[in-house]
Parts: structure tokens; C-alpha cells; sequence
């Protein structure tokens, strides 16, 4: 009898997860947290480590008084063994308040109590769980977006599922550990005061984004474009929307050891595709934004329901444009994720063709990500976390594999030496489909349709393929053991 009643439960347990036409269930979350606590206690990049440096030292600089010279006060620190002494601070100086405020306990352990903060796994944990706290925060503003669009609650829950179980998410936010969410985070509040047409909150949360990174300024404009059409209103924003950055800058003009890095890095990605044309030729990508923003300033909004598909859609196609132009690093593709969610609630026509285009286009990019970024993907990022604890340590293992090494050969099969070009072209062809298929139009937002048990199958298999391949690392190091053992 209790038998019977045990198989009876098992099967309406498996039945509510397949056949559920009302949105997400327990096993759904249950299995997109499973993932994010393996990655969790599992990976850390040293990006990461060395910004938490820069954010602990902001308070030694305050306790010797040199505050005001802090980028070159921190050449005269001695690095730990994760942070080599060449990743000086190049961000401007607000990421590492965040990161100060943060790490303030990180900084009472190593003051006072001399803990090395950077070999103890608590500690490193402890780094990566503000990652996570932005990361749902973000979620929560983008429900909030999705209720001023007027998209139906379980509609809003899968939107924020479909954010967080991202590839671009797990990828750069779990396995490597970036910090751009933190930027992601101030965009989605300043999209939400687009929303409702507040643009003076708009602009203020978009000027605290952009002091964090300058991305956020390349679809501050077009946004801005679409619905001022006043000259000098226009400079005043241009002037807002810069402020906090330039009000930074103002204590450190005279600090020599700002190495201005990083703006010379990104000018190098936005710049290095050219297309020949007349006498020389054109940068790709400043031709694609310089001529999204003569779109948004000619454009004339005439509805309420227009000004919601397009205050998603250009930011989204903002973005596209720089990932389809530019050899962008892996760590930035997570901007894509927030707005696509919400790009296929306002389209149901093409919604689970907009899914499977995503799975392709995300699937083909990791992997491109992991043969031409294999450091990111190596055994480093497991190196000073859980794994190595309980199995061995990574210097210690008779022969690694690497992610290149294993694609490399998978593709050499199948007659693909090289599969750069392949990888690049099914991410472009999938991204200008989506970009296609969602420009805005008079269609209907889904309001009140069911989710189907087709398309909830869809997502849970989505998951499964976006969390499988950013397990690699951790499968390349198991498999390392299993097949070479444990030690030299």
C-alpha cells in the first residue's frame, strides 16, 4: 500500500513537471539553484581577485592618508599569490567603492587578525556572494519591468527563470566572475524609470551605470534620442548622464599612477573591424551605433504600447550590434541576457523559435568562448575553490586536459579543424534572426496565454544545455583524474 502511494506521488511529482500550463515548478528552480551552487563553491576567476584588492585597498588608503593618490598607492602594496602585480586598478574609482564597502570584513580579517584572504575559501566566497546579491536584485528590478509592461505574473516568473538560467549569466557571472552585473543592475532601474517616463531618475541611475562602465553609455543615447528631440535638452543630458564620472575623476587628476588601461582597451575592441569602403575604409561598430541613433532621433513614438517594445528592443539591439561587430571578451555577453527574456513576452508568434535561436546562439558562443578563451575556462578558475580540496590539488595531477584540447578533437571528427568561423557564424545568424524577428511591431504582448507543457520542456532543456556546458571545467578536471590519477 505504501508502495503504491510512493510511485502514485513520483508520478504526479514527474507529471506536474512536464504537463504544468501555468508556469515554472519546484523541480525547474530546484535544478537552476543546483547549478548555481556547484558553480558557486566551485569556480573564481582572478578578475575578481584583483578588483577585491583594489576594494581593500581603498581603506588602506585611508588609514595611511593617501586616499586622494590612491591608484599609485597601490603600486607600492605587495600582491597575494592570485593577484600578480600587473592588474593595477584601471576601473574609475566608483566600482571600487562598491567593492570597499563589500570587502570591509575582508579587510578587518587581513588588518587585524592576518588572515589571507585570498588562499581561504570562506573568504573567497564571501567575494563572489556580492555577484550573487546583484544578480537578484537585477531579477527583482526586471519583475518590476515586466509588471509596468503589463506582462501577466507567470509570464513575469519565466522571464526572470529565462534571465537567471542564461548561458551569458552562468558563463560570465558564475564561472568567471565578472562584475559587470553590477552595471546590469543600475541599467534595468534606469530602464524602469524610462518606463515611466521619469527621466531625470533615467538619467541618474543611467549616470551611475556609466561611471561603473562605459557600456552603458551606448544605449543611453539612442534610448535618450527616441524621446528628446530638443537640441539643447539633449546636451544637458549628455552632460548629466557623465557627471558622476567626471565628478570621480576631479580627486585624482594629479595621481600618477592612473594608467588609463582600460578606455585604451575598449577603444582597440570598438575600432579593430573594418570594412574597406571609399578612400580608406569604416569602423563597424561606431557606424552601427552612430546610425541606431539617427533611427531613435527620426523616429516618432505614437503609442504607449510602441514605447514599451522600443525601450527593450534598442538596448537590446545596442548590444547585439557590439557582439556582431566587435571581438568583444566573454565577460561582457552578459549584457544580452536581461532584455531578451522580455523581448519574448512582447511576441508570442515566434516565442519558441526565439528560445531555440537563443539556445544556438548561446551554446555555439560559450563553446567559441572556451577554445579561444581557454584560461577562462581552464582549471585555474577551479584551482583555489572546493573541488581541488577534496581531490587534489591542480598543480598536483599527472595530465590536464583543457576545453580547447577536448573541442578541438570533437570538431576534427566531423571535419571541422578550425570550428572558429562555424561557432562565430551560427551566433551571428541566430542574433540577427532574433533581432529580425522581434523588431517592434503592432502585435499582441502575451498577456494571459498559457505556457504550454512544450514550451516549459523547452526551458527546462535549455537550462540543461546552458548549465552542461558551463560545467566543463569541472567535468575536464574529474576526467583528468579518472583517466591520468591524481598525482605526478
Amino acid at each position: 500500500m505504501k508502495k503504491n502511494k510512493m510511485n502514485s506521488g513520483i508520478k504526479d511529482f514527474i507529471n506536474t513537471s512536464i504537463k504544468n500550463t501555468d508556469g515554472l515548478v519546484s523541480i525547474d528552480w530546484i535544478l537552476l539553484f543546483s547549478f548555481f551552487i556547484i558553480f558557486f563553491v566551485s569556480y573564481i576567476y582572478v578578475d575578481i581577485i584583483s578588483t577585491v584588492r583594489h576594494g581593500v585597498n581603498v581603506w588602506k588608503s585611508i588609514e595611511d592618508g593617501e586616499l586622494f593618490n590612491y591608484y599609485s598607492y597601490y603600486l607600492n602594496i605587495p600582491s597575494s599569490a592570485l593577484s600578480p602585480p600587473y592588474h593595477y586598478p584601471v576601473y574609475d574609482f566608483p566600482i571600487y567603492i562598491i567593492f570597499a564597502v563589500w570587502n570591509f570584513p575582508l579587510w578587518i580579517l587581513e588588518r587585524f587578525l592576518h588572515v589571507n584572504i585570498f588562499t581561504n575559501l570562506l573568504c573567497l566566497l564571501y567575494m563572489k556572494l556580492m555577484l550573487i546579491l546583484f544578480l537578484f536584485m537585477s531579477a527583482h528590478v526586471l519583475r518590476k519591468i515586466c509588471g509596468q509592461l503589463e506582462i501577466a505574473e507567470n509570464h513575469a516568473k519565466l522571464a526572470i527563470f529565462l534571465f537567471l538560467s542564461s548561458g551569458f549569466v552562468m558563463s560570465s557571472l558564475f564561472v568567471m566572475t565578472q562584475y559587470d552585473i553590477i552595471m546590469i543592475f543600475f541599467l534595468l532601474i534606469g530602464i524602469y524609470m524610462y518606463l515611466k517616463d521619469n527621466m531625470k531618475y533615467f538619467t541618474l541611475f543611467f549616470s551611475l551605470a556609466i561611471s561603473f562602465k562605459l557600456f552603458a553609455f551606448m544605449f543611453f543615447i539612442p534610448l535618450l534620442l527616441l524621446k528628446n528631440k530638443k537640441i539643447l535638452s539633449l546636451i544637458l543630458y549628455f552632460l548629466a548622464s557623465i557627471s558622476v564620472t567626471l565628478l570621480f575623476k576631479i580627486p585624482f587628476l594629479f595621481d600618477n599612477g592612473i594608467k588609463g588601461s582600460l578606455s585604451g582597451l575598449i577603444k582597440h575592441m570598438l575600432t579593430s573591424n573594418v570594412f574597406s569602403v571609399g578612400l580608406s575604409g569604416i569602423y563597424l561598430y561606431p557606424t552601427a551605433l552612430l546610425s541606431l541613433c539617427i533611427f531613435c532621433y527620426i523616429k516618432k513614438i505614437e503609442s504607449s504600447e510602441e514605447n514599451c517594445k522600443y525601450s527593450i528592443y534598442i538596448p537590446f539591439l545596442s548590444f547585439s550590434l557590439l557582439f556582431i561587430f566587435t571581438p568583444a571578451y566573454p565577460y561582457w555577453f552578459i549584457l544580452l541576457s536581461p532584455f531578451f527574456p522580455i523581448i519574448l513576452f512582447q511576441n508570442k508568434k515566434y516565442f519558441q523559435v526565439n528560445l531555440l535561436l537563443d539556445i544556438a546562439l548561446s551554446g555555439s558562443m560559450i563553446i567559441l568562448q572556451q577554445i579561444h578563451y581557454s584560461w577562462c575556462y581552464g582549471l585555474d578558475v577551479i584551482k583555489p575553490m572546493l573541488l581541488p580540496k577534496i581531490f587534489g590539488a591542480v598543480e598536483m595531477m599527472k595530465r590536464p586536459f583543457n576545453a580547447e584540447q577536448i573541442y578541438l578533437k570533437l570538431f576534427s571528427l566531423i571535419g571541422f579543424g578550425n570550428p572558429n568561423l562555424l561557432l562565430e557564424t551560427v551566433f551571428t545568424v541566430c542574433l540577427l534572426f532574433i533581432l529580425i524577428l522581434n523588431f517592434p511591431k503592432k502585435s499582441s504582448i502575451l498577456m494571459n496565454e498559457e505556457i504550454t507543457p512544450s514550451l516549459h520542456l523547452l526551458t527546462q532543456f535549455r537550462l540543461l544545455i546552458n548549465g552542461g556546458i558551463c560545467l566543463l571545467p569541472i567535468m575536464i578536471y574529474i576526467l583528468s583524474i579518472i583517466v591520468y590519477g591524481r598525482y605526478k
